[in-house]
């Protein structure tokens, strides 16, 4: 079964190889001065299918390339606010093992009920 780590099939690499050239050209190379903060709704970030390519029935869809393009996007950022991570923590652990030890995060507790409406005390 193949792992984040993996090297990815060609089909894949070019893909990644793409996607690093057109954010070269949109988001600046941390080595600048700037401080480069973002938030990111990734829909139903959760679990991962251990697969490069996932077919339609397969449960969950995200698979090995999605997740590789959300780690090449996250890693320009110096901040990244990730909303919208599920309780399956497969793709997050993933995320922050593949970025490595310079990488960390915290996590907020989850909003249950009627979303931003805080309770009456």
């Amino acid at each position: 079964m193949p792992t984040i780590f993996d090297t990815p099939p060609q089909a894949v690499q070019t893909n990644l190889d793409g996607l690093v050239a057109a954010l070269d050209t949109e988001i600046p190379a941390k080595a600048n001065d700037n401080l480069l903060i973002a938030t990111w709704n990734i829909r139903s970030f959760a679990s991962l299918t251990r697969k490069w390519f996932a077919r339609s029935n397969d449960s969950p869809e995200r698979d090995l390339q999605g997740l590789r393009a959300i780690i090449e996007i996250l890693s320009r950022f110096d901040v990244m606010a990730i909303q919208e991570v599920k309780g399956d923590l497969r793709a997050l652990r993933d995320t922050i093992r593949f970025l490595g030890d310079t990488w960390g995060f915290f996590m907020t507790d989850i909003n249950i009920g009627d979303a931003g409406i805080l309770p009456t005390i």
